[in-house]
């Protein structure tokens, strides 16, 4: 989104270390907030950690994991053919 803090390729740290990578940022629906696609280290992966995310200035800014939806591919409950 315009005005974005976050790029792909910026790292995620727990503690000072790094733990994973922001993959991919989307907006959210509160526009004071913004989704992050990160590929994190386990155990880092799962929902509710308090973790850091480096803007593009340098700085550290707060972040969560959340856990992601649920799907169930169609193809798992409809008969193709």
């Amino acid at each position: 989104p315009a005005g974005s803090a976050f790029a792909a390729g910026a790292p995620v740290l727990a503690g000072g270390r790094q733990v994973g990578t922001v993959l991919h940022r989307a907006p959210a629906a509160n526009p004071a907030e913004e989704l992050l696609l990160a590929l994190l280290d386990a155990p880092f992966w799962v929902p509710g950690l308090e973790l850091t995310a480096v803007d593009g200035s340098g700085a550290g800014r707060p972040l969560r994991t959340v856990s992601l939806p649920r799907v169930v591919a169609r193809s798992l409950t409809t008969k193709i053919a």
